[in-house]
């Protein structure tokens, strides 16, 4: 992922959190768009703020120019995502809002849109002064948000995430993180599967439907860095917070690309579903 592409992920996480005061730093500090959109799901950081109701962040992004007639991939505008009768008018919602509500609520949701979790935890305020490994973690000059982190570091911080968050699980189910391989969005999502179930044709139908793949395109999933999944005592065999990525037949990998994708991305190409 490039620099660009981090800082508006990082935009959109504060926009998520209800975080104006990094919202303002990141558009003083960058070059920040703020109608970007996630390339997987095509959220911006309005469609974050009113997801999460932040009223404030509404406010400010669109006192910065944001565009409340975005689309998301599943063809979303932000006001279809308030559940806030002040941000729904704020917008320029039509209609009787409770109306609405109770029809969405009888849709089918997938799980990473009705709770969406950021893979970054760490405050854009504590970034500046951020020192991991004995390795700087900030271009002071520049005064930049951007980390620089060594592979055990990366390891260690997913560690302590996963160490917080499995106090809440719930023993019925196994939490997987998942992507698409080779994309230049690198980020993980966070899916759940019943323990009862774990079968390889299950876990496929469950990556097809979080990801939005055709199953016919499905080469091979890949438990990271390089184990491939076969049969459904492999599945069964996976622990919480196991990343894995599904492999197309269309997404070829770039040339000198380790297993773990630390080679630069494939730029400028498409996954054809």
């Amino acid at each position: 992922m490039s620099a660009t592409s981090e800082n508006d992920e990082s935009f959109r996480e504060a926009a998520c959190n209800g975080d104006k005061d990094s919202l303002k730093k990141l558009l003083e500090t960058f070059s920040i768009n703020v109608n970007s959109q996630n390339p997987v799901n095509g959220w911006s950081a309005l469609h974050w703020g009113c997801k999460r109701n932040h009223k404030g962040v509404v406010e400010f992004l669109l006192q910065k120019g944001a565009n409340k007639d975005l689309l998301t991939a599943k063809g979303e505008k932000p006001v279809d995502l308030t559940t806030s009768e002040d941000l729904f008018n704020l917008l320029g919602g039509s209609g009787n809002r409770i109306a609405i509500l109770q029809k969405n609520e009888s849709s089918f949701t997938p799980n990473y849109l009705a709770n969406p979790v950021f893979p970054y935890t760490q405050p854009v305020a504590d970034l500046e002064s951020t020192n991991l490994n004995g390795v700087e973690s900030v271009h002071t000059q520049q005064k930049s948000i951007e980390v620089k982190t060594t592979a055990p570091t990366i390891q260690t911080h997913q560690k302590s995430i996963e160490v917080k968050t499995m106090q809440g699980l719930n023993e019925n189910e196994l939490v997987l993180k998942i992507r698409v391989a080779y994309l230049d969005d690198r980020d993980f999502i966070e899916v759940e599967m019943e323990k009862s179930n774990l079968t390889y044709e299950s876990l496929k139908s469950v990556m097809c439907k979080e990801l939005g793949v055709e199953r016919r395109l499905i080469n091979k999933i890949r438990k990271l860095p390089n184990t491939i999944l076969r049969k459904d005592k492999d599945v069964q065999r996976l622990c919480d917070f196991q990343e894995l990525e599904v492999v197309l037949t269309n997404k070829v990998p770039p040339a000198g690309a380790g297993m773990r994708g630390l080679a630069a991305p494939i730029k400028n190409q498409e996954v054809l579903y």
